[in-house]
Formats: structure tokens, C-alpha cells, sequence
């Protein structure tokens, strides 16, 4: 059986969103006749565990661990920065007397100029990204193995991409193919830290990584656009698209029994994180709005956001909670395998993303939903997350900004599931073109062109 090297810095029992794709292809790869042999990192230096994720590796894998280089000063600046954001959620729930708010006001504009001059310092120490204390470790352990002799072709996938610069050496030196792996856009992506500034230098990292490279997959159709515009002296068949998707098995798994305050319920779930590109802003407003109005009944409405959320989320979901408390149930991070038992259990799938996410951007959560069959309510601009529901049937799409939209949508939703009518409308034939064991065929397909 050939072998590929594979360096994936998210590897089980990681978790979180990063590690499924990776995860998905060395679970499947062997049935196309690739053995993965895996570098990761140690699992003490996993911050956010999932044991649940430990059933997708496959049995007799090779995994090499190492340790990654942390730089002490600067995870205590991050872990204040962490404390402060808490802090400030803490004082939103809390209101100041007015003295103190003018007292706060003043902290608070120093402590952004501090946390924003930190930031630069951080971004371009730490280049191309927080993970690069990996790049010695994981470099001596993958020419250790290279050196063995039995291993066919190299892949990294980012984030962090990192992992890309390892593949760059390790080309350089080997002489091995190569395939580089974006999972999200590198130069240009406007959600790192100080894009613009970084820009010139992202751009001439990644163009080395792109012209040594011997195949470079994206995600998306956009994404790669992208690329072929930057990189129009590289041949066109050199990026290739292949999606997120499904794990059928994971979906196999029966939905959680749902608690008390949930039974007869209209259940509206979101699993996740909400960040820079997702928020529940306006749909918590639309849905405020339905409440007050009594267009809705709270007894009959539950919404679940389990996950990780950044302030200021945290603030409208406490706002909500505070204002709505019997129709609104919030938790933390859960392992992967209770994600999905709760997403089956509810109603509607909520998928959420901005008008100003970046055009390639299509969440991996949707082809979980699309394999689940449950209906979605995907409030969403118009683009390649809005045309795939709209193509699987799968659901309500609705301007993400537009309440009265969102208004409009869940109120057809709620009609529905009065008269006992929202059921599954999901075109099986689209969703299956999602599934990680097919995906993984296609990139084992890649793999074979390059030996």
C-alpha cells in the first residue's frame, strides 16, 4: 500500500471545527490504498479535548507526536486578554453607576490601545501564525520518517499554515510530491489579525508554497478563483476544489432524548462557534420581536446555542436569555458525537453567516446538515452557502440582516410545525455528493496522478 506523510496540527482527540476534514481523509484513505501515517502535535498540548473523535482513527494508525515551542510571555498576554473579554460581558449583564462607567470608559480605551499594539507585535513575531513554535518539531520528526523510505507523497493542510512551510522544506529537500491543502484563504484573508499590513508578506509566502507545491486544494470554486488570479503563470490544473463534507457513520448515531423543557417544543438549534464571520444578532432580534408581538408562543419555542462564543455574541445571547429565559437554552462546547445527537434531536438547523464573510467561505456545519436531512434556516448572503441550500431543497434561505426576513421565515417554519408539517424536504441525490468517504476517493485520485 503506498503511504502518504500527512501534517495536520488538528488531529483527534482534538477539538472543534479544524480537525473533521483532516480526520475525515485519514479515516477513509486506506479503502482507496493510501496508508496515512499522521504528525501532530502531543496530546498535553491539546487545549480543547474531544474523545468522542478518537473512533475516527483508524485502527494501527501511525501517529507521530511533538512538542511545539510556546513563548510564555505572550500566552499570559492572551490569557489576560481572554479574562478582560469575560470581564466585559460580566459588566454588560452588571450595569456601572455612571462614575464608574466614566472611570471604565477611560481603562477600557487604554487597554485597546495596549491590546492592539500587542497584536501587531504578536502577529508579526508569531508569523505566519500562532502555531509556528510546531515548525522545528514537527520538521525533524517528518525528515526522521521521509528518512525511512517507505513514504510516497507529503500533505499539509492549514490552519496553521504553518504546516505549509514545513511542506515547503520538506519538498525542497526531498524532492517528494506535495500537496498543500487550504481550508481557508491565506494572503488576503480579511479575518487575520492586521490583514493589510500582512498582506505583501502572506502573499510571498504563500507564492512559494504555491509554485513548489505540486497540487494545491481549496475548498471552494472562489477560493480558487483567487488563487488562478494571483498565480496566473501556475497551470490551471495545479488547484483543484474539493469541498467539506459528511460522515454518514457520524449521523448514525440516535438523537439525544430531549430534556423536559424541550418536549412539544419547536426546537431551533445551533452547534458551534459564532465569530467574526458568524453572529446571531438579528435573528435574536427577529425572534424578540415574534415573542413580544405574541406572534409566537415562548411555551412553544426553544432555541439551543451550545458552543464557543466570543463577547460580544455572548452579550446579545445574555440579553436574550435575560429577556426570554424559558426560550433559550445556552451551553458550552460539547464533543462532537453529542453535537450531533443534537442537532438530530431538533427541528430546524440554524446556519448563520454575514454579509461581509469572505465570498469562498462555506461552513462545514451545512453538510452536516444537508446528510442529516433535517430542515435548515440558513441566514446567509447570497452566494455559494445560499445556492447549495436552495439546490439540496434543503430549507428556508434568508438575507441575514434583513429581520423582518427572518421574521417571515420563522414564522413559516413555526406554521409548519403547528399543522405537523415540517418535515425533511433534502434531495438525497445532492447531499450524497458530500459524503467523506467519496471526498476521500477524490483526493486519493489526486495522490495516484502525482506517483
Amino acid at each position: 500500500m503506498k503511504k502518504v506523510l500527512v501534517l495536520a496540527y488538528y488531529y483527534p482527540p482534538y477539538g472543534g471545527g479544524g480537525v473533521q476534514r483532516t480526520t475525515k481523509y485519514v479515516k477513509y484513505l486506506r479503502q482507496y490504498g493510501w496508508e496515512p501515517v499522521v504528525i501532530t502535535i502531543n496530546e498535553d498540548k491539546i487545549p480543547l479535548w474531544d474523545e468522542s473523535l478518537k473512533k475516527d482513527v483508524p485502527e494501527g494508525l501511525e501517529i507521530i507526536r511533538t512538542d511545539i515551542r510556546g513563548l510564555t510571555l505572550i500566552e499570559n498576554l492572551l490569557k489576560l486578554r481572554k479574562a478582560h473579554a469575560k470581564k466585559e460581558v460580566i459588566e454588560h449583564q452588571n450595569p456601572q453607576p455612571q462614575s464608574q462607567k466614566q472611570d471604565g470608559a477611560i481603562k477600557s480605551g487604554l487597554y485597546r490601545f495596549l491590546k492592539n499594539t500587542f497584536l501587531l507585535f504578536y502577529t508579526f513575531l508569531l508569523y505566519p501564525d500562532d502555531k509556528i513554535g510546531w515548525y522545528s518539531f514537527a520538521n525533524r520528526a517528518a525528515r526522521e520518517r521521509l528518512a525511512v523510505g517507505d513514504i510516497d507523497l507529503i500533505y499539509t493542510t492549514s490552519a496553521p499554515f504553518t504546516a505549509h512551510l514545513i511542506g515547503l522544506k520538506l519538498k525542497r529537500t526531498t524532492g517528494k510530491p506535495w500537496v498543500m491543502d487550504l481550508r481557508d484563504p491565506w494572503a488576503g484573508n480579511k479575518y487575520l489579525l492586521f490583514n493589510r499590513l500582512r498582506q505583501p508578506l502572506d502573499r510571498l509566502f504563500e507564492g512559494r508554497c504555491v509554485r513548489q507545491a505540486d497540487q494545491v486544494i481549496t475548498v471552494s470554486e472562489p477560493i480558487k478563483e483567487d488563487l488562478l488570479k494571483a498565480y496566473p503563470q501556475e497551470a490551471a490544473d495545479k488547484f483543484l476544489v474539493i469541498p467539506n463534507g459528511y460522515d454518514a457513520e457520524d449521523l448514525e448515531v440516535p438523537p439525544l432524548k430531549r430534556e423536559e423543557e424541550a418536549k412539544n417544543r419547536l426546537v431551533f438549534s445551533f452547534t458551534g462557534s459564532f465569530y467574526n464571520e458568524i453572529s446571531p444578532r438579528y435573528f435574536l432580534e427577529a425572534m424578540a420581536e415574534l415573542l413580544d408581538e405574541k406572534v409566537l408562543r415562548r411555551e412553544d419555542i426553544l432555541v439551543e446555542l451550545t458552543g464557543q462564543f466570543g463577547a460580544e455574541s455572548l452579550q446579545l445571547i445574555t440579553a436574550f436569555q435575560l429577556a426570554y429565559p424559558e426560550a433559550i437554552s445556552v451551553s458550552g462546547y460539547v464533543p462532537h458525537l453529542e453535537a450531533t445527537q443534537k442537532m438530530r434531536a431538533a427541528d430546524v438547523l440554524l446556519l448563520f453567516l454575514n454579509k461581509g464573510a469572505s465570498k469562498g467561505v462555506l461552513t462545514g456545519k451545512l453538510f452536516e446538515y444537508l446528510g442529516s436531512g433535517q430542515p435548515v434556516l440558513a441566514m446567509v448572503p447570497d452566494g455559494l452557502a445560499a445556492d447549495l441550500v436552495r439546490e439540496a431543497r434543503a430549507g428556508i434561505v434568508a438575507d441575514p440582516e434583513n429581520i423582518e426576513e427572518i421574521k417571515d421565515s420563522l414564522l413559516k417554519l413555526y406554521q409548519k410545525w403547528k399543522s405537523g408539517q415540517l418535515i425533511s424536504t433534502t434531495r438525497p441525490e445532492v447531499a450524497r455528493q458530500y459524503s467523506r468517504q467519496a471526498l476521500a476517493g477524490r483526493l486519493a485520485a489526486v495522490y495516484n496522478t502525482l506517483i
